[in-house]
């Protein structure tokens, strides 16, 4: 049935709308701006609000990430470069040549001045020692050695060459060079030189063994045979015998690359200076509720991804610019010579692609903590990957198609593609190369064979002959690799389980509600809430719905839920009683709902299997809300109690939006919470003060008041106007401007207080409300509570049996997940409580101390008589002046006539004040709480908890008795029960009261 507006309105279902208030919007909720509007809004929001100044109040970290952590890492490029240089500075090769000079071979060096002899040492070996040719050429050589004579002790000489070979391999590093002369005859006399060729650095200092050592005893044997077969022709040798050398022009010589291998991994460490934040930040939002909170104010799921995207666009910018500067500044070739906006956008894009990748890999982690160990974890495994592509795999043509796979898994990672763009730069601007141009950046590369290079014009433009992917193709995977990740991080936020076990439907973003959600007609409410019914018969089979096995179903919350039930039918168009609305007055109407915490049956299956000799107990599922029906009126504060684990705050997180329900459903305001985009409208007319203070510590308390007012779509003005208003009546006008983080717990909750006040929402919720506040600050946040009730519900949850009892219009227990009564507190003190409170002060008339003290006790001892003769009763307090006694309800009805009687013998007892009461709401609730444990404990085969006495002996007390005797005995003791945190009924005291 479609009730239309003006019958709803007679009807009851909602008041009487003001000019600006139409049947799309509730009363006490402003219109929505349009979608656009609202998101640009939220966007400014997040981005200003909430972003910048969280980085700005963290200007530390935000400094050290952008300017510290970038110029540390290109300093240290910058030094590594110039240790590399510096010892490639004494070699002719390093230097440019244009002209080079002919240079004469020096003499044969003494073996003292290798870098790396072993004393004793020789100046050079020789073979044969039995030849008289040999001999004499040898002895030519010690003794025509330019400007040093050779002396016999640095000569030896050995049979022949193999002999040399055995005495240098167990002697190394004796000796610099030897010289094999092979004698045919007089006449025809050969050699070969031996020597170790390899350049050899020590300490700064460069030893190039070709022009120190073998070119020297080259020409010295040389110049020696030479005189030898000038002697033997008769002829004078040669009176200048100069060798000299003259190497080719050439280039700088410089390492192949060197800042391009070696500057990858460390800005791939600068930028892990802002993966770390990113990732731990958006977890940390998600672990304290920051973010569930701001979901619950109306934020848009688009909005807030968009924000921290555009804050992370905003400073990679500003990191890319600077990184480009440093580089600049120290003169690297890498930042001078290539492309500005290569450079630019590879830094750019590289910044984005890993902003992407925090987010995404923050949808799978839980904890703050866990996300700093992770970005660790990145950062080693980037290192390694960065290494290996510096030694080439995958990106050359030997590996790149060889395993496409591992090709593509390197490609998917942000930092393989960085390092590739890198390593290409760097050679770009070694030797005679100038970089890589804009226009260059496809074109330089090349995928050819030795014949196809050959082939190619020469040009003085860098080339890579042996390349699979360009600067180019880098930058296009790295976009693609930053818009990929981002979709896939809104993807996943939605429909992987968060730490409540929320998610969407895989398809969620087809669904029109998701994009634009609109109001949910009458048709549709009764498609929403068909489920109800079968859900609930389901259920029943299992015996969980109208009472466990051994529990009973309290007759007022019975006929709540048969009043609800019939609501819903009317609602549906499924009653007769269409025309009457008999639940007109309700904000909320909770329909059947229910929640339940499935065990794996893997889990149980292991633990019966695998751990049979441990005896773990198989676990079973735990129903934390079981069918609760109830509704909640408008201009009344519901307060909903319980011992911990009742299932209250699971109550308000299923109304809220926080958690799931498992079965049921619940209506604010005729919206079905489980409707296609249901709860973003809910949200728009709800405001929540969660159980634990969900703040930002960098943010001040009117900032937070701004940001959840612009989310909650409210004008500018109207934000500032109610922000102060609010401040002022949760007294804290004076710490306004104070960061939250110095906040005491109780200037927290007031906070909290106001941020659930703020918009004027037609239904707030209040968890706990009051925790932590001291006497005064508490009774002022009731005065807040109670003037807030005109013109919405409040649903209130509190551990403060006082303050339920002062705010509640009307309240209900829980206990064990299942509504246990409903009413008023008179009501419920009617109900369940054990009796009346009365209290009685007695005064002395008699003059002097001793004489008072003696009249007080006397008339003190009359009064105990005389309630002694007439009720039966003794006190349950005695200061002498001053006694209490409880009645029981048993005993209700004499009461008149006690009171009748004492008033006539007041005076005579000395009867000065007299106060007589219901029990306290704290009674009812542990009556209520105590018989739902007795209830459970029946269920799980408990009867009796066992308290051990001081004496030794075992009391053995049944669950929920007062009294307990001892076996064996004759002692009778009065026993106190208590709830322990998970809310198991415990004996807190067992006092002996008689012995017979």
């Amino acid at each position: 049935m479609v009730v239309s507006e003006a019958e709803a309105t007679m009807a009851g279902e909602l008041p009487a709308t003001s000019p600006q208030q139409t049947a799309e919007h509730p009363p006490g909720v402003l219109a929505k701006p349009p979608y656009y509007k609202r998101f640009f809004k939220q966007l400014w929001t997040l981005l200003y609000h909430k972003q910048a100044r969280v980085a700005f109040r963290n200007r530390t970290s935000t400094l050290i990430r952008l300017v510290v952590a970038p110029f540390l890492f290109i300093l240290l490029v910058y030094v590594i470069d110039k240790a590399i240089s510096s010892g490639n500075q004494s070699t002719a090769e390093s230097s440019l040549e244009p002209h080079t000079a002919a240079n004469a071979i020096s003499a044969v060096a003494p073996c003292e001045s290798d870098l790396y002899s072993v004393p004793p040492c020789w100046d050079f070996f020789y073979s044969p020692n039995n030849n008289a040719v040999a001999e004499a050429i040898v002895a030519g050589i010690q003794a025509n050695n330019p400007g040093r004579v050779i002396p016999d002790s640095k000569v030896m000489g050995f049979a022949d060459r193999v002999a040399a070979n055995t005495f240098m391999t167990l002697n190394p590093n004796k000796v610099t060079a030897a010289v094999h002369l092979d004698v045919t005859s007089a006449e025809a006399v050969g050699f070969t030189l031996q020597t170790n060729s390899t350049p050899k650095f020590f300490k700064g200092k460069y030893q190039n063994s070709l022009t120190m050592f073998e070119l020297p005893l080259q020409v010295a044997t040389e110049r020696e045979i030479a005189r030898q077969q000038y002697s033997l022709a008769g002829q004078q040798p040669l009176s200048d015998w100069t060798v000299r050398l003259k190497g080719f022009p050439h280039p700088a010589l410089s390492a192949n690359s060197l800042v391009g291998q070696v500057i990858g991994p460390f800005l791939f460490a600068a930028s892990m200076f802002s993966y770390v934040p990113v990732i731990s930040g958006v977890v940390g939002e998600q672990e304290v509720g920051l973010r569930q909170m701001l979901c619950t104010m109306g934020m848009l799921d688009s909005a807030y991804w968009l924000s921290w995207m555009l804050f992370e666009i905003l400073m990679g910018l500003v990191l890319s610019l600077l990184l480009i500067a440093f580089g600049a500044i120290f003169q690297l070739s890498l930042f001078l010579h290539n492309s500005f906006g290569i450079l630019f956008f590879l830094l750019f894009l590289f910044q984005l692609s890993m902003a992407s990748f925090a987010f995404l890999c923050s949808i799978f982690v839980r904890k703050a903590s866990t996300a700093v160990n992770l970005g660790f974890l990145v950062f080693i495994a980037g290192w390694i990957m960065q290494v290996v592509i510096i030694f080439g795999y995958p990106y050359t043509p030997q590996y790149y198609s060889e395993v496409v796979v591992v090709t593509v898994l390197f490609t998917l990672l942000p930092w393989s593609p960085f390092v590739k763009a890198l390593q290409d730069l760097g050679d770009a601007v070694t030797g005679q190369y100038d970089g890589i141009a804009w226009q260059d950046r496809f074109s330089y590369c090349h995928n050819l064979n030795d014949v196809q290079a050959a082939a190619l014009p020469y040009t003085t433009s860098y080339r890579d002959n042996q390349c699979v992917m360009s600067v180019g193709d880098c930058l296009l995977v790295l976009l693609a690799l930053w818009i990929i990740f981002f979709a896939a991080a809104v993807y996943f936020s939605n429909v992987w389980p968060n730490e409540h076990g929320v998610r969407r439907r895989p398809w969620f973003f087809v669904q029109p509600g998701y994009w634009r959600p609109g109001r949910t007609s009458s048709p549709n409410l009764r498609r929403h809430t068909s489920h109800i019914t079968s859900t609930a018969s389901t259920h029943a089979e299992e015996g969980l719905v109208n009472g466990d096995a051994g529990e009973t179903l309290d007759p007022d919350v019975a006929a709540e839920e048969a009043r609800v039930r019939e609501l819903l039918q009317h609602r549906t168009g499924a009653s007769a009683l269409a025309q009457q609305s008999p639940g007109g007055r309700n904000a909320v109407e909770v329909l059947g709902l229910q929640k339940v915490y499935r065990t794996s049956k893997a889990r149980n299956w292991f633990r019966r299997v695998c751990c049979v000799w441990r005896r773990r107990p198989v676990t079973k599922d735990y129903w934390a809300i079981k069918d609760s029906w109830f509704a909640i009126e408008n201009n009344q504060l519901f307060c909903l109690l319980g011992p911990n684990g009742a299932g209250k705050t699971t109550t308000i997180n299923c109304l809220t939006g926080v958690i799931p329900a498992s079965g049921g459903d619940a209506l604010v305001y005729g919206e079905a919470l489980s409707s296609c985009g249901g709860m973003d409208r809910i949200r728009s007319m709800m405001g929540v003060c969660p159980q634990f203070d969900v703040l930002w510590s960098e943010l001040t308390g009117l900032e937070h008041l701004t940001i959840y007012g612009n989310i909650k779509g409210l004008p500018g003005k109207l934000v500032r106007q109610q922000s102060k208003q609010l401040l002022e009546q949760v007294r804290l006008t004076g710490a306004a401007r104070l960061r939250s983080g110095s906040y005491s717990g109780g200037m927290k909750r007031r906070l909290s207080v106001a941020c659930a006040l703020l918009g004027d929402p037609h239904i707030v919720f209040l968890d706990e409300p009051t925790t932590g506040m001291d006497p005064i600050s508490r009774r002022h946040v009731w005065d807040i509570i109670e003037s807030a009730k005109a013109g919405r519900a409040i649903v209130l949850t509190t551990h403060s049996m006082e303050e339920a009892d002062v705010l509640g219009d009307r309240i209900a227990i829980m206990a064990r997940g299942r509504l246990r009564c409903i009413g008023t507190s008179i009501h419920l003190k009617h109900r369940f409580g054990s009796g009346y409170q009365l209290s009685v002060s007695v005064a002395a008339s008699s003059i002097g101390a001793a004489a008072d003290k003696v009249a007080l006790e006397r008339r003190s001892q009359a009064m105990q008589g005389f309630f002694h003769d007439k009720l039966g009763l003794s006190p349950a307090d005695n200061t002498g002046a001053y006694l209490s006694y409880h009645i029981p309800a048993s005993q209700g009805a004499a009461l008149p006539d006690f009171l009748q009687d004492l008033e006539a013998v007041g005076a005579e007892l000395g009867v000065t004040d007299l106060n007589i009461g219901l029990t306290s709401l704290e009674e009812v609730f542990l009556t209520i709480a105590r018989k739902a444990e007795v209830e459970a404990a029946a269920q799980e085969g408990r009867s009796s908890e066992t308290v051990y006495l001081p004496g030794g002996a075992l009391l053995k007390v049944p669950l929920g008795e007062e009294y307990a005797t001892v076996e064996g005995s004759a002692e009778q003791y009065q026993v106190k029960w208590a709830q322990d945190e998970l809310g198991n009924l415990q004996v807190s005291t067992a006092m002996w009261f008689v012995c017979t």
